[in-house]
């Protein structure tokens, strides 16, 4: 079995340089390379007696020059699902059933080169294929987020193969500028979610049929098969994603004496994902690829260099319509090794779309009312709709046949800003309702439904008051203190003092501060603070301190922008226990400050173990 020195990642000098350096030299030798090929156009079109030669080579049924049987050589195997990267197969299937679409179009520099053939098999004009230029089509099915079938249809429809091989060599590469790939199936299944949704596990397989070009490295000439596992983690900040599987395929090679030989190997994908603007955009990067792992020609091709393909991408998503159900797709990248089908700069531009697909249950018909123009016969019609009085809930009032009773004799309700609210239930007869969820029945366009200064569209809570806050599963909502269906205010935590006085301790300033919010939010609340001690201690002491600290309460609300009309305190001392005071646990149920809401029952009670 070959060492990893053996595919040029810790191998002698001659292949670090060949490829740890790739990426450093991918730009001057893509600019070489264009340069090379429009040198070569160039000429063609100033020697007009080679256009025979031309258009022999490009459309003449037979070869210019014997050709050998190939295999497939693009390396990548792009997903096209909506939320996949290039080359990686999430777990993840979206949250709805859809069907979508992808197109992709794709370049390779250099993807075989001489170093991957033997001497007699190698050209006089370089690289044997220095450019491709696939395009990816797909299409798919993911049913529920859990289970998806896909079709791929790969062509490249150019390919700049190098020169004619030497002139005594009888066979050459290929001369196909272009080709047909092979279609690929697949299919995925997520079989395994966490709790928390962060954590996602699955398996997919794929097999492909030999449709492609035998001679043009559009195919392995046979039909192979593809098994992995995926999985992915959300780190809330970045996605990782990745798989891994075998890939049964034929052994081919370039010729009987060929030192290039490919068979079954193991492919992978790991990639890393940030999302950015409210996930209209995602940047990524990844690192995927291939090494044998079957014996050919008597050697073992695991991380043979020849056989081993590494390659980085980095790539950008973008959501670019409304409803964010268009991307696009764009990234590039390089080899890290030298093997076969692995180039020098990879670029890829996609686009796609998908659809949801939901049942719908078409809404009945109106009840059909047949009117007989000889009314004489049946009950009056007053106001001449054609309903008779004895069925119309309107007899004086012609229907106008509007929704949402187009049938019921009466005109529908007026409705000035059409938003299917009659005025008379709108509490905002102009202003049409938003339906974004908050509130949505009385009529009223919503930014801040419950006033807390968060605007409903990032508020977790946007019913219930409570400060910003930098996590985003927990801005505007209360954490300290928790309003109930009865009045209650109850606080989470206790409010602390400096040991035998009304200093209020900084650690409950974010509990007050809810307080605040909450009254803010809530500006017909009034509420009376209330201190209480438990019966250690001389009486008249415990009453003036648990005043005092009620008190201290009272005038922090109060600079904190709350009127002083809105606030009352008082203490009480030991008078009002809630627990016995013969115990260390009722005592500290005893130590506490109760809000009361004016008209309301007593609210939060807090435990407090710094009332001595």
């Amino acid at each position: 079995m070959a060492s990893l020195a053996g595919f040029g990642l810790f191998g002698p000098p001659s292949v670090l340089n060949d490829s740890i350096g790739v990426p450093f030299r991918a730009v001057r030798t893509f600019a070489d390379w264009v340069s090379g090929v429009g040198t070569r156009v160039s000429a063609v079109m100033k020697k007009p007696a080679l256009w025979a030669l031309v258009t022999t080579a490009l459309f003449s049924a037979e070869p210019a020059w014997a050709q050998t049987a190939t295999f497939l050589l693009d390396r990548a195997q792009l997903s096209g699902a909506p939320d996949d990267g290039f080359m990686v197969y999430r777990p993840y299937q979206g949250e709805e059933t859809r069907v979508y679409v992808n197109g992709a179009l794709g370049f390779a520099l250099n993807p075989l080169r001489d170093g991957h053939l033997q001497d007699d098999l190698r050209l006089e004009g370089g690289a044997p294929m220095t450019g491709q230029f696939p395009v990816y089509l797909s299409a798919g099915l993911q049913l529920q987020g859990i289970i998806g079938f896909n079709v791929h249809i790969p062509f490249t429809p150019v390919q700049v193969t190098g020169a004619n091989p030497p002139a005594d060599v009888a066979i050459g590469i290929t001369d196909e500028n272009a080709a047909m790939n092979d279609v690929r199936f697949d299919g995925r299944i997520m079989v395994y979610e966490s709790d928390n949704r962060r954590f996602r596990a699955g398996m997919f397989g794929a097999f492909t049929i030999a449709t492609g070009t035998e001679t043009g490295f559009g195919g392995d000439r046979g039909a192979t098969a593809l098994a992995a596992a995926n999985f992915e983690y959300d780190f809330k900040t970045f996605l990782l994603a990745a798989h891994m599987g075998p890939h049964f395929r034929p052994s081919r090679g370039l010729a009987a004496d060929s030192d290039l030989y490919v068979g079954s190997e193991l492919r992978y994908a790991v990639g890393a994902y940030v999302p950015l603007r409210d996930n209209r955009l995602r940047l990524g990067a990844e690192i995927w690829g291939s090494t044998g792992v079957v014996e050919l020609a008597g050697e073992s091709t695991f991380m043979k260099e020849r056989n081993t393909t590494i390659e980085w991408l980095a790539q950008a998503r973008f959501l670019v319509s409304e409803d964010k159900r268009t991307f696009v797709n764009a990234g590039g990248g390089t080899r890290l090794s030298n093997g076969y089908g692995s180039a020098d700069l990879r670029l890829l531009a996609s686009i796609g779309r998908y659809w949801g697909l939901e049942d719908r249950e078409p809404p009945s018909p109106p009840p059909r009312v047949r009117v007989v123009p000889r009314t004489d016969h049946y009950a009056l019609d007053s106001d001449g709709d054609g309903y008779p009085d004895d069925i119309d809930a309107c007899p004086d009032v012609k229907e106008d046949g509007k929704p949402p009773n187009p049938t019921d004799g009466c005109p529908a309700a007026a409705d000035a800003d059409g938003d299917g609210i009659p005025d008379d239930k709108d509490k905002c007869p102009n202003e049409p309702e938003d339906f974004d969820g908050v509130q949505d029945k009385d009529g009223c366009p919503e930014t801040d439904a419950d006033k807390d200064g968060v605007l409903d569209v990032v508020d977790k809570c946007p019913l219930e008051p409570g400060p910003p806050n930098k996590d985003p599963e927990k801005n505007g909502c209360p954490t300290l203190t928790k309003v109930s269906a009865d009045g209650t205010v109850s606080l989470l935590q206790p409010i602390q003092f400096q040991v035998g006085l009304a200093t209020i301790l900084p650690v409950s300033f974010p509990i007050l501060d809810e307080v605040v919010t909450l009254m803010k939010a809530r500006s017909e609340m009034k509420i009376a603070v209330e201190g209480h001690t438990d019966s250690k201690g001389a009486h008249d002491y415990n009453v003036k301190l648990s005043d005092q600290r009620a008190a201290a309460v009272r005038r922090y609300l109060e600079g904190k922008g709350i009127a002083a009309s809105r606030l009352q305190s008082k203490g009480f001392g030991p008078d009002r226990p809630v627990a016995s005071n013969d115990t260390e646990e009722g005592r500290a149920k005893n130590r506490r400050v109760d809000f009361v809401i004016e008209g309301g029952a007593a609210a939060a009670q807090t435990e407090d173990a710094a009332w001595e």
